[in-house]
């Protein structure tokens, strides 16, 4: 073949790599537009009005990827190309990555969570597999591994002139400088809008505290524990974690949708709490504020650093515990779900349950698996009710922690493998009432009380209709019922937190209980003192929502810049208050990991 003719083959593929590479970072680019709009533009009314700010805070990644590949046609020493196409491809993977888990999960891609999940990636990637996103573009799977592997393997050729190249580098030059001079218009849900990079790597959650801010904040002198006269009941406890109840679903809740009427029709028939709040926005963080009383997790740690379960280790007044040392309880954690994944069974023996088991109980052996390795909530079900009739004659009460996996993201019915949410919330809502029908034939709350929560609000975006309904709640508020015990009945319209539950079951099991600050007791909300509760949101890691008897407030996390950016209802030294609260909180819980770490107890 002739040298010119050849030439000419080689600049036609360059051209093709350069257009196919384009038309793709176009295309992600309307994607991620296109969320905007469809889920934040519609709550102003205007379905393009955040393409712009998309638009002005993508276009320097954007063009910053285009420029490497550029690049790389006119690196050939050291394989530098390969590098350089390696790092558009990566940055490419990464910007399309954000836009599925804002689609799927209302989040951000964070490095602290790949650091997190990423530990057990053949699982995370069966739940990938499950959400059904291959299924349907099977066809574009040899097209991407065909370009990828055109990309790496295509060297330069030269065949682009250096002044074509330097009028192509005009393009991402004019895009990146455009996106730096023309500042964005502002819009309250910032978070959802900003760049990857920026998304990550200027998070105010991750700001460290100076050293003297620091010291001045663990000197301050800790809250002294209050001993109240306690209940002495002993009473079987089964806590019931639902997975992503919301009041959405609800039509006691919020009459939006009415997915979950059986709930419904024993929230009406026992206690229920309208006004009940997570602690965050996963169930790694429900379980903390249920198990251990923490409020929430916000660690000062670098996205490198964070750990599953951050702060939460170790605490020393987990529920467990304190039940052991109030009743003499027998404590059990059943889930149907892989313990092994993010370290949840290591950390869930460290609270000192007496029995842990997981998606390899063997009495699941057959089974389909769903999320996580997961059976059907309705085996978990029946394990459990085995479970309780082994325990009947042991002269130690128990206290037996359930949590389902069914109702987890992506949403498929376990019976009809339909993929609905509502078919999973109405599935969830009637093997529910099927395990509360057969603890009731059982007898169990001849002595027993049962205690439905949820571990957080389901991760699909808060829409208008909510949000008008419940405000600045929408993203903490999470369903509780109480069935049997000493409790009032009917509804509860008192503020109460996840992590009021310990203090709780403290209360209801021992003769005497201790606790710093106000008092606290799901049980008996007519003596419960009133307090601020706090929310850690999953959208702004930067943000914590703040709910306090006089009003509500949002509190911006940056190291010594930590601040209230609005509030209402809130005035004065109660702003102060709050600022020194949450500070302290995440010092004084960095301080109890860099001690267990110092000790050698992560090695």
């Amino acid at each position: 073949m002739p040298k010119k003719q050849k030439s000419r083959i080689w600049q036609l593929l360059e051209w093709f790599l350069l257009a196919a590479f384009a038309t793709v970072l176009a295309s992600a680019f309307i994607d991620r537009a296109g969320y905007a709009n469809h889920v934040f533009g519609s709550n102003i009314n205007c379905l393009d009005c955040l393409t712009w700010p998309v638009f002005l805070h993508d276009i320097a990644y954007l063009c910053g990827l285009f420029a490497l590949l550029v690049l790389s046609f006119h690196c050939r020493r050291f394989y530098l190309h390969v590098i350089l196409r390696l790092l558009a491809i990566l940055g490419i993977v990464l910007y399309i990555a954000d836009v599925v888990v804002m689609d799927q999960f209302f989040t951000r891609l964070k490095l602290s969570d790949v650091r997190i999940y990423g530990d057990q990636l053949p699982l995370l990637w069966r739940h990938i597999e499950s959400t059904g996103l291959f299924a349907s573009h099977t066809w574009l799977l040899p097209v991407i591994a065909t370009g990828v592997a055109l990309l790496l393997l295509v060297p330069p050729s030269g065949a682009i002139s250096r002044r074509i190249t330097a009028l192509l580098l005009l393009i991402p030059a004019a895009g990146a400088l455009s996106g730096t001079l023309i500042s964005p218009p502002s819009y309250v849900h910032d978070w959802a809008l900003r760049n990857l990079v920026s998304a990550n790597f200027n998070a105010g959650v991750t700001q460290p505290f100076s050293d003297s801010y620091r010291q001045q904040l663990l000197a301050a002198p800790e809250p002294q524990p209050v001993c109240r006269d306690g209940q002495g009941d002993r009473p079987d406890i089964v806590l019931l974690i639902l997975e992503s109840w919301s009041p959405f679903q609800s039509r006691l809740l919020s009459g939006i949708n009415d997915w979950t009427p059986r709930l419904d029709q024993l929230a009406r028939a026992n206690t229920w709490y309208s006004h009940f709040h997570a602690g965050g926005y996963t169930t790694n963080e429900g379980l903390i504020s249920l198990l251990t009383g923490l409020e929430y997790i916000a660690p000062v740690k670098t996205f490198f650093h964070l750990m599953p379960f951050e702060t939460a280790w170790e605490t020393g007044h987990s529920a467990p515990e304190i039940l052991k040392q109030t009743g003499g309880y027998h404590s059990a954690f059943l889930t149907s779900g892989n313990l092994n994944f993010t370290s949840k069974g290591k950390w869930l023996n460290s609270l000192d349950f007496d029995h842990v088991e997981g998606h390899d109980y063997p009495g699941y052996k057959g089974l389909q698996r769903r999320h996580f390795d997961s059976v059907a909530d309705e085996f978990l079900y029946q394990r459990g009710l085995d479970y309780l009739q082994q325990r009947a004659a042991e002269p130690d009460p128990s206290f037996v922690v359930i949590e389902t996996v069914s109702t987890h993201h992506p949403y498929i019915d376990p019976v009809t493998d339909e993929r609905s949410a509502e078919a999973v919330f109405r599935y969830m809502d009637e093997t529910t009432h099927d395990f509360y029908l057969a603890l009731e034939q059982d007898g169990f709350f001849e002595n027993g009380m049962l205690i439905i929560v949820s571990d957080h609000r389901a991760m699909v975006p808060i829409d208008g209709n909510e949000a008008a309904i419940l405000g600045q709640a929408a993203a903490s508020l999470i369903p509780a019922i109480v069935i049997g015990g000493p409790t009032a009945r009917g509804e509860i319209t008192e503020a109460f937190h996840q992590s009021d539950l310990v203090a709780s079951l403290a209360a209801l099991t021992g003769e005497q209980h201790c606790a710093a600050g106000p008092y606290r007791n799901l049980f008996d909300p007519g003596a419960t003192e009133p307090r601020c509760l706090y929310h850690a949101r999953g959208d702004d890691r930067d943000h914590l929502d703040v709910f306090c008897p006089a009003g509500s407030a949002v509190v911006s996390l940056r190291g010594d810049d930590t601040r209230l950016i609005k509030s209402k209802g809130i005035r004065g030294k109660q702003k102060s208050r709050i600022i020194d609260e949450v500070n302290q909180f995440r010092v004084r819980g960095d301080e109890r990991t860099r001690r267990l770490i110092e000790a050698g107890y992560f090695d």
